[in-house]
């Protein structure tokens, strides 16, 4: 394998297994929280608006770490 295909095959792995994970987290707050309700289109919206947001924290973070490092 080159080291491009070997790249794009670890990428893909990797977010098939970051949905496996979303999905799983998912169906414990239905089950478990919600006690079997489904969560509602808003919510799910919300839901991602908040990860988003998130993510973008983190990213700001450590952009913000790497001027700052020696």
């Amino acid at each position: 394998m080159t080291m491009k295909s070997t790249l794009i095959n670890a990428i893909t792995r990797s977010r098939v297994e970051r949905r496996r994970r979303a999905e799983q987290a998912r169906q414990f707050v239905e089950e478990t929280l919600l006690e079997g309700q489904a969560l509602s289109e808003a919510e799910l919206v919300e839901a991602r608006g908040l990860l988003a947001a998130s993510k973008a924290r983190t990213a700001a973070r450590r952009r913000e770490r790497t001027r700052c490092s020696p």
